[in-house]
């Protein structure tokens, strides 16, 4: 598995790298061409204050994602419901941020009268296409990898099981596997053998940290593009841009921590290391664009385009990200499946209300 979270984050890298090459390549380009939609006498700009934000970003997102940490390892006392409650907040984050600030952005950025007619009259959809094509991708990538897997899994252990992984099976969704049913004694019967109730944990312990590795990977790709987008931003649109991304990183953290949490790695630097890099994509990306800014053209061709497939991409993948890997398996644990009516309404309640803060906030950024 330690091998997968660094592919997440080569591949997040390959997208920075390609996205500033584009921006800087184009803004070349049109500075040689004096082309209509060349970049305009530059705004105000304080430098010192974009610097600032990045440690103003890093610390609110390490704090979001650290929460969940302290509460779990500490003995906080913090309510299971409590955190629930925080994690679907989250989660409706990061599903609004997808739908409302990621694909209208991108949009608006393939259908710029400075793209080529093909964009701006032939085919419109381009946004819609390229965030399906991200939605589908991930979903295939995502069974790939847990069948993979399961499959090297199989061929490398027997099918045995022990009398801690025979109790474990139990607490994997709050009652025992099908067919499994465990005694004092720690040996099961019924439809299920010992290899049987192996491959059950195995497996749920797979799909755990495959949906976990995916939603740092959305997340993270959107966080650096997010970056970059505040630091080029003039001085006259930076100050509700900030604050919206701050409220953003706060909330998503407390969501990616909360799934990290429940994925049970075996390793304990896995978690520190997706929480680590997840606070520091958002301001790595902010200082990428404090760098090119003297570089950089908005309405150049290579900009628009790199930066409207990234964002279709990125939306597309929160979207999938907080349905399949936030959502829905929360909806099927015991924590919100057996509870009171008036629990699963306060947690529920608390998705819509994550959701429409960051709708509102649209209003400034």
């Amino acid at each position: 598995m330690a091998a997968h979270p660094q592919l997440a984050r080569v591949f997040v890298l390959a997208l920075v790298f390609a996205h500033v090459l584009l921006c800087v390549r184009a803004q070349d380009n049109e500075t040689e061409t004096e082309d209509e939609c060349a970049s305009e006498e530059p705004p105000e700009y304080d430098r010192g204050f974009h610097i600032g934000a990045i440690f103003i970003i890093l610390v609110t997102s390490l704090t979001g994602a650290v929460i969940p940490l302290v509460a779990r390892h500490a003995g906080t006392g913090i309510s299971p419901i409590a955190l629930a409650c925080a994690k679907l907040f989250g989660a409706g984050v990061i599903l609004a941020t997808g739908l409302i600030h990621m694909w209208p952005e991108a949009d608006q950025s393939l259908t710029n009268p400075c793209l080529s007619t093909t964009f701006t009259e032939d085919y419109t959809a381009f946004a819609g296409l390229f965030a399906l094509a991200a939605i589908l991708c991930v979903m295939q990538l995502q069974i790939a990898a847990s069948i993979y897997l399961q499959s090297r899994h199989k061929h490398k252990h027997a099918p045995t099981a022990s009398k801690s992984e025979l109790v474990a099976v139990t607490t994997l969704d709050g009652k025992a596997a099908d067919g499994a049913h465990p005694h004092h004694d720690g040996h099961g019967h019924g439809d299920a053998d010992t290899g049987h109730v192996h491959a059950l944990i195995f497996d749920a312990r797979v799909e755990k940290h495959v949906g976990t590795l995916v939603l740092e990977l959305g997340i993270a790709s959107h966080s650096v593009i997010i970056g970059v987008t505040l630091g080029v931003t003039p001085d006259n649109e930076f100050r509700p841009l900030l604050a919206a991304l701050v409220f953003h990183q706060f909330f998503e953290g407390l969501a990616l921590a909360s799934v990290v949490i429940e994925s049970e790695f075996k390793r304990v630097w896995v978690p520190i290391a997706m929480i680590l890099f997840y606070s520091i994509t958002t301001p790595v990306g902010v200082a990428i664009g404090v760098g090119v800014h003297d570089h950089y053209n908005e309405n150049a061709t290579g900009t628009l385009l790199s930066t409207g497939i990234l964002e279709a991409i990125a939306a597309g993948i929160l979207v999938y990200d907080a349905l399949v890997n936030v959502i829905t398996p929360h909806i099927a644990c015991p924590l919100f499946r057996d509870t009171t009516t008036a629990s699963r309404a306060v947690q529920l309640a608390c998705l819509w209300l994550g959701a429409a803060c960051m709708a509102v906030l649209a209003h400034w950024a």
